[in-house]
């Protein structure tokens, strides 16, 4: 009977949690198409590099429907973005009153750093690495040459589809670098079993360089080389740390 109870307690917290979470994102995303003009303008703000040949970019709709539509993309993805705070609000607390005093602050400790670190990192992406690719196609513009010009003029809802898939490509492979770093540290993961795997790695490389590249080969070949040597280049260290922990700690176990 008591079991039951507590099932039905664990049931209506969840119930309530969920109702709350869905309320809190209508929310968001209310209080984010309010804002919508400023929301579209920090985000657009990436095409803003020195490539560009004026100092403000003219962004068009051919589709009388495509403007609004990216303005709900522009939306929705803020509200994510401030939705998942309190998503991990909370997760954190449900989960909270089943764990022990002295584990608690190692859990709150190893949740929060790696979602706060995705935040700072999606923002990174955006404000850095994004402009960098824009200046990167930008530089193919031609202005006055014999007689010869060519500009762009971005479509805003190609832009905006564009730049959000590569914010959610991003975050995915900061949350597989994550992920992998945690099962190396921890032994999961052992030397040999990441060896023999080698060939899915380029695979999964290439085929994430041709999602978040334009479909020209020259350009999903360096992307694909880049991720690849980064990867295996963060697994080294991550090997490195695992084996200098693991030796640290069978030293003191011996003595």
């Amino acid at each position: 009977m008591e079991k039951k109870a507590t099932y039905e307690a664990y049931t209506k917290e969840l119930k309530n949690r969920f109702k709350y979470i869905v309320i809190s994102f209508f929310c968001a995303f209310i209080i984010c198409y309010s804002k919508a003009t400023q929301l579209t303008y920090l985000f657009v703000t990436s095409c803003y590099t020195k490539n560009s040949l004026d100092l403000k970019i003219s962004f068009i709709f051919t589709d009388v429907r495509e403007a609004f539509s990216a303005t709900l993309l522009i939306c929705f993805f803020f509200s994510l973005l401030s939705f998942s705070l309190f998503v991990w609000y909370s997760l954190v607390c449900f989960f909270l009153p089943g764990w022990f005093v002295y584990e608690r602050s190692g859990k709150l400790l190893g949740i929060a750093v790696p979602f706060f670190l995705c935040i700072v990192y999606i923002l990174w992406v955006h404000i850095f690495i994004l402009p960098k690719v824009c200046d990167f196609f930008f530089a193919f513009q031609v202005q006055n040459v014999d007689c010869f010009s060519l500009i762009v003029e971005p479509r805003i809802y190609s832009y905006v589809s564009w730049g959000v898939w590569f914010l959610v490509l991003a975050s995915l492979f900061f949350a597989f670098v994550c992920s992998l770093l945690l099962l190396i540290v921890r032994g999961k993961l052992p030397p040999s079993r990441w060896n023999n795997n080698r060939k899915s790695r380029v695979f999964g490389t290439v085929l994430l360089a041709a999602l978040a590249s334009p479909p020209e080969l020259f350009t999903q070949s360096l992307i694909s080389l880049a991720l690849f040597f980064l990867l295996e280049l963060i697994v080294f260290f991550a090997f490195l740390f695992y084996s200098f922990a693991h030796k640290k700690s069978t030293k003191i176990f011996l003595l």
